[in-house]
């Protein structure tokens, strides 16, 4: 049996397609266990009543 110009080139792609999906299962599979992924945290302070304190003495000198 022999396949056609377009049947040669179906399964090519066929192939690439079933290696994107085993690759995605093996992605999804470790972010499901906690292998891949990224955490960030932040912590941010801002001291509005010093900040206001501030402001108010700069203002006062101009």
């Amino acid at each position: 049996m022999h396949l056609t110009e377009a049947g040669e080139v179906f399964l090519e792609r066929s192939y690439l397609v079933l290696a994107q999906l085993e690759q995605a299962i093996k992605v999804t599979q470790r972010i499901g266990r906690g292998e891949v992924g990224r955490l960030v945290i932040g912590f941010v302070f801002f001291n509005l009543a010093r900040k206001r304190t501030q402001w108010e003495s700069n203002r006062d000198d101009t």
